[in-house]
Parts: structure tokens; sequence; C-alpha cells
């Protein structure tokens, strides 16, 4: 009865200090989901006068509506569990950082490919109309909440843990089919924020890449690596988001089949 009494309360105040240990975890978590939050919420009057100033009314729609609200979902998912099931904690990996650190490594030249904040606000409040916006604000906040429209693939799904929600937005599939959904429930803002900045993006990788009367060959891995064993050209890095990749690599396919039939006739 001794040795019973003394395992039940070792085995209570373990039970305890687990309970505390979890507990201290846990409003450490809600602390810092919430300071998160509240800095998410701090830059809310910087950006909205940052977008009337670039484009008066419209751009503070795009800046708050656009760019805000969806900070405020990536920031709110990311802190909502910092561990997933098996408490593998979340690596969070930021590709300039790794841009600049290779760079600096093999003495490359950096090149800031994308546009400037002005010019997409800018971008995005001329092109989108009333409808757009209604289809936008409608569709985003209202059908999606009550279940008549599907939410973007690359959101997180309930129950799933920030690291296997990380690996599954690394995916290409899943770039893909968020681009899918783009393309049917927000055909206007997916126009802007992709497909003009693939044209950019790949108009710039052409002309860094070698002069033009120099692109005669398909843009392959195994070209790729031939130029660079044989010193022919240096390589170069494009570092953009999976759902610019598709398109950057169609729109350089497409410039090299042209002026090569251009070249043949």
């Amino acid at each position: 009865e001794v040795i019973k009494r003394k395992y039940r309360d070792e085995n209570d105040e373990s039970t305890e200090n687990y309970e505390k240990n979890n507990q201290t975890t846990a409003n450490k978590t809600k602390s810092k989901i919430t300071n998160n939050i509240f800095q998410v919420f701090g830059v809310l009057p910087s950006m909205a006068a940052a977008g009337l100033s670039y484009a008066g009314l419209p751009g503070m729609m795009v800046t708050v509506c656009l760019l805000w609200s969806s900070l405020m979902k990536q920031t709110w998912s990311l802190n909502a569990s910092k561990k997933d099931n098996d408490g593998d904690e979340l690596i969070r990996c930021n590709e300039f950082e790794a841009a600049v650190a290779m760079s600096s490594i093999v003495d490359a030249k950096i090149i800031a490919a994308d546009w400037e904040l002005e010019e997409l606000v800018q971008r995005l409040a001329s092109t989108l109309t009333l409808l757009d916006w209604i289809q936008v604000l409608w569709g985003g906040f209202i059908l999606q909440a009550v279940g008549m429209q599907p939410p973007d693939p690359l959101q997180r799904k309930p129950g799933e843990s920030a690291v296997v929600w990380e690996e599954r937005r690394r995916n290409i599939s899943t770039a893909r089919a968020s681009l899918q959904h783009a393309q049917t429930y927000n055909p206007a803002v997916d126009q802007v924020l992709v497909h003009q900045r693939n044209e950019h993006f790949a108009e710039l990788c052409l002309k860094t890449a070698c002069p033009e009367e120099s692109i005669t060959t398909t843009i392959t891995k195994e070209n790729s690596q031939n130029a660079v064993a044989t010193g022919q050209q240096n390589p170069i890095v494009c570092i953009v988001g999976l759902a610019h990749l598709d398109g950057i690599f169609e729109l350089c396919q497409q410039h090299i089949s042209s002026y090569k039939a251009c070249r043949e006739s």
C-alpha cells in the first residue's frame, strides 16, 4: 500500500508538472501570436497611407484589402501552430537571404527583378474594375466563409500542422492548383500579380543571360550544364515563387522559338 501510494503521488506530481509545462508553453505561444497579430495591425495605417499616396482610393483598397489581408492570413496561419504533431519545429526559409549568401560565395551579381511596391499597387489599382472588386471581396470574404467557394489550395487546411502546410506549399502541384483557382475566381488580380510579372521576369532573364543573337538553343538542364562546363556563359539564377516557374519557362521558350524561326527564314 505504501508503494502504491508513493507511485500514485509521484505519478500525480509528474502529471501536474507536465500540465504546468504545457500550460506555460501554451501561454508563451498565445502571447507570441498576440504580439505578431498586433504588429500586423500596427502596419495597417502605414500601408493604407502608402496605397492612398500611390493611387488614391483604389490604391488604398489594394494595400488594405489585398496586401494587408494576405499578410494577416499568413501571420495567423504561421503562428497558430509552431510545432506539428511529432514536435518538429517549423523552420522558416528566406529565399532572398539565401540568394545573398550564395552570391557572396561565388562573387555573383544580384539583380532585383520584381516591381517596387508603388508600381505593383498602381498596376492593380488601374486594372481592377468595380466588378472585379465585388468578385474579390464577395468571393474571398463571404462565399468562402460560408463554404460556397473553395479556398485557395495554398491556404492552410483545418487541422493541418504548420510543417506539413509549409511542405505542401513548396510543391509545384500545389502552386499550379493555386494558379487555376486564381484564374477561375480572381482573373483580374491573377493577370497582374502572375502573368504580367512573368513577362517582366522572363524578359529580364533573357536580357541578363546573354545577348539576343546568341539565344539559339533551347533552355534545358543539359544545355545549361554544358554551357557552364565549357565556360561559354555564366549561369543565371532566377529566384521566384513556384507560381511563376511554368510561366517564365514557357515565355523564354516562346522567345527562343521565335528567334530561331526568324534566323532560319
